[in-house]
Order: structure tokens, then sequence, then C-alpha cells
């Protein structure tokens, strides 16, 4: 649905104008792209706990425990790795 401002272990702000179609429990998916190819995390599920103008934020039901990857991608696109 569209870029994501913030992320952490414990959920989500996804820039976005549409909302959810109801508040509550939802499934999001998240895309970390590369340049040859990408890292697809599904079925994260958690609660919308807040909207406004800009998108939503979305509460994990779990931790993501993936999180340990964010900042090894965020390298490898500045360029680092």
């Amino acid at each position: 649905m569209g870029p994501v401002r913030d992320l952490s272990m414990a959920g989500l702000f996804m820039l976005t104008g549409e909302q959810p179609v109801r508040p509550g429990m939802c499934t999001a998916r998240l895309i970390f792209r590369g340049r040859y190819s990408d890292l697809e995390i599904d079925s994260l599920q958690g609660a919308v706990v807040r909207q406004d103008d800009d998108g939503f934020a979305l509460a994990f039901t779990h931790f993501l425990e993936w999180f340990s990857l964010v900042p090894l991608y965020l390298k490898k696109v500045q360029g680092e790795l």
C-alpha cells in the first residue's frame, strides 16, 4: 500500500493515502527491494493503533523476528556494503 516511515520490532507506520478498511486486526507484508533480488516478509499480524492524514500505525501481534536484518539492508541501500 505504501512506503514505511518508521519500522521497529514492535510495529510500523505506513505512509499511504489509503486507510485500512476497518480499524482492528490486519496482516502486513514488508518488501525490501534490492538491486538484483527482494526480501519479502509476509503474514505480519497486527492491529491498527493510530490513523492520520499521512497513513496509519500498526502494532505487531508478535515482535518482528527478522528486525536484525534491517540495519544490514539500510547499509546496502546506502552503498556501505
